[in-house]
């Protein structure tokens, strides 16, 4: 007999001069079969979870990782529920027309009453290559009514069962549009997408795609809503998602079939919903895409464009104006646009340049939104801001101070506006060598003001003084001459009714502008002896002037001092 065995199976292992019974054989071969069957099992078992694994990543991908080219108008069908005139109604209609759809099924109801389609009928209607057949869930259910493991339950198994038979098994039509951020959530662990009802607001799908709130067009609103959409689709490359109950008794089955007609009638492309996800579909999509401005967000579109608050806050876009308003701007980002000459329209200047668009909100009035727009070849910025109010933009608002600070004696008091800066302020230290000509040939600072031609003028300050002089550009283009502006304002302010309309001029204050109110008791004899507001200018002896400003009005009357020192009558100055 065997005198050893083997370290693993324990197999008879004989000696050269050991004997052996036929036992002993026998009792290895059966430790070999033994050990090939549970290694087989257990190759089996590895194969399965690799499988499953496999699966399971497929199921949590639930995105296509590459940049769609061929964003185009779409339409698709989608029918709920797996009811039996899905084969009798809308399956011949299909073959007639030649056009594609996409049905529901509760999967836990195909083949259980007379009113449900068959496994029959939906593997005939699959293979045609007409009909595809998606998720319903297992059992109807509202979802935000279960627990999380019930909803998972009765999803998996709905996608288990399409999946098992060939069908696909990524897509998810919500039973009675009942979702929520906890449903999304649970169907994004199984699904690519999911498509929700039509809220009679009849919307649109546009990149970034709300993968799990897809819009639906019910088209029980009928023919003239439909046409209306695919017209907007055309016009905006969009996808429309029309939807249907074919078992309700007021279903109208040439509806359906008018929308496919006028469809193609604009060359647009009637597509399952699988194609219009491949075309539409987001390239990554992390967090809830129904809500972009909820932190951990983050979506490329099908164009390759990133949206949400996870994505990067400074993005690139083309294509936007003067008047594009902030619904068209990216939520929770500041956008770069590039400005070329050829819609320059309404920017300041006219010329080209770069606009940043500033975002940070997801409330629909945008109170939070302003923009930047910086002039080429220029050191100037201008901003405006979006007027909640007014649902329009502010005008623009120069926010740099467009100071030109030059070297000493860079100008002289000859020196014409035109060769200064244009748009800026330009300020000159002008010392004794280059003093001629200024005021008193004293030195001084010169600060020239060319915003406009037609509207140049200059101060000058002289050094180590309190005195200032100006001058402007005449109708000739040439400076007038040099003036000193005093150095105190001569305003003030007295008490109501301190002066009546008989006060003469000699009465006020010299070299003052008096500023005065008029109640009731001292209206007397003012412009329909209304209160008002009175101001007097009595700067120069023979030039004395006065405006009446009438209380809650925007009328305003005028008189001047008369050669004897008496008012002229009072005359009407405004248009109003």
């Amino acid at each position: 007999m065997a005198s050893n065995k083997t370290p693993n199976l324990g197999l008879d292992i004989w000696q050269p001069d050991d004997y052996f019974k036929r036992a002993e054989v026998n009792n290895n071969f059966m430790k070999i079969d033994a050990e090939a069957k549970e290694n087989s099992d257990k190759i089996g078992v590895l194969s399965q979870n690799t499988t499953a694994q496999s699966n399971k990543t497929k199921d949590r991908l639930n995105i296509g990782l590459y940049k769609q080219t061929n964003r185009r108008p779409l339409v698709s069908f989608i029918d709920d529920d797996g009811n039996l005139p899905v084969y009798t109604l809308l399956y011949p209609l299909c073959k007639e027309l030649n056009f594609k759809l996409t049905s529901c099924l509760i999967t836990g109801s195909v083949g259980v009453s007379q009113s449900q389609v068959t496994e029959a009928q939906v593997k005939e209607m699959n293979d045609s290559g007409l009909m595809e057949f998606v998720s319903h869930t297992n059992n109807h259910d509202y979802l935000t009514r279960l627990t999380e493991s019930q909803r998972y339950d009765t999803l998996k198994k709905s996608k288990e069962w399409l999946r098992a038979r060939g069908y696909v098994d990524d897509i998810l039509v919500y039973p009675y549009g009942d979702t929520n951020e906890a449903v999304r959530n649970t169907a994004q662990k199984l699904f690519r997408a999911a498509v929700n009802i039509d809220n009679t607001n009849h919307l649109i799908n546009y990149p970034p795609l709300k993968s799990y709130t897809l819009e639906r067009v019910y088209v029980d609103f009928g023919i003239d809503i439909a046409k209306q959409k695919i017209d907007e689709a055309i016009a905006n490359n969009g996808w429309v998602i029309f939807g249907m109950h074919c078992h309700y008794l007021n279903f109208d089955i040439n509806v359906v079939r008018e929308i496919v007609n006028y469809a193609r009638t604009k060359s647009v492309d009637i597509v399952s919903i699988t194609e219009g996800l491949n075309t539409f579909g987001n390239i990554m999509e992390i967090g809830d895409s129904a809500s972009l401005g909820k932190p951990n967000t983050f979506i490329i579109d099908s164009e390759g464009k990133t949206h949400g608050a996870d994505s990067p806050h400074y993005v690139y876009r083309s294509g936007f104006t003067n008047s594009s308003v902030p619904s068209e701007f990216p939520i929770n980002k500041t956008t770069i646009t590039t400005i070329g000459t050829s819609n320059t329209a309404g920017f300041p200047n006219g010329t080209g340049g770069v606009l940043l668009t500033h975002l940070y909100s997801t409330e629909t009035s945008f109170p939070w939104t302003y923009q930047e727009w910086f002039p080429v070849a220029s050191n100037n910025k201008l901003t405006r801001y979006w007027d909640r109010v007014s649902s329009s933009w502010s005008s623009w608002k120069d926010v740099v101070p467009r100071f030109n600070i030059t070297g000493t004696n860079t100008f002289s008091n000859s020196t014409l506006i035109s060769s200064f800066p244009l748009g800026e302020i330009t300020v000159t230290i002008i010392n004794n060598n280059g003093s001629s000509g200024f005021p008193g040939n004293n030195p001084g600072t010169l600060t020239t003001y060319r915003l406009t031609d037609a509207w140049g003028r200059q101060e000058y300050k002289v050094y180590q003084s309190n005195t200032i002089y100006q001058r402007y550009i005449n109708s000739s283009g040439v400076w007038s001459e040099w003036s000193e502006i005093p150095t105190v304002l001569p305003y003030r302010i007295d008490p109501f009714n301190t002066y009546n309309n008989g006060t003469l001029i000699s009465a006020f204050p010299s070299k003052t502008v008096t500023t005065i109110n008029i109640n009731s008791t001292g209206a007397t004899g003012f412009p329909n002896s209304s209160p008002g507001l009175l101001t007097t200018y009595n700067i120069n002896t023979g030039y004395g002037r006065q405006e009446y400003r009438v209380y809650r009005s925007h009328s305003i009357y005028a008189r001047y001092e008369l050669v004897d020192g008496t008012w002229s009558e009072w005359a009407k100055i405004s248009a109003v």
